[in-house]
């Protein structure tokens, strides 16, 4: 069973490490970022579907088993169109096991469920 945590600050020397793993950035290449700046966008982004229609971006870590394995977000929200890009990421310990997959249908079920999208 997947979870979504909330951007936590807190939670940011985990997303920080994933940014630097080698295979995210084959796969993914992610403009270089300090721990702070990283702490700086998860303050920033949302987890609220109640602030829906002043969000710019959205972001939740992704928990299986009490082990965080993973983040979601939505980005370039056109809130006129009703448009948005879905952002994943599985981390090292937890690839290979189809759970990118599962958390981006996880998150289309909650966009569609919480949004006009």
């Amino acid at each position: 069973m997947l979870n979504f945590l909330p951007a936590l600050p807190e939670l940011a020397p985990k997303f920080y490490e994933y940014r630097q793993d080698p295979v995210t950035q084959q796969f993914n290449p992610i403009r270089p970022s300090s721990l702070e700046a990283v702490r700086a966008r998860l303050e920033k982004a949302s987890s609220d579907w109640a602030e829906f229609h002043r969000a710019e971006s959205y972001f939740w870590f992704v928990e299986e088993a009490g082990a965080v394995v993973g983040n979601v977000t939505i980005q370039s929200i056109n809130h006129m169109m009703l448009t948005a890009e879905v952002g994943y990421g599985v981390f090292a310990q937890a690839r290979g096991r189809g759970l990118g997959s599962a958390m981006v249908a996880k998150l289309c079920a909650e966009v569609f469920a919480h949004t006009n999208f």
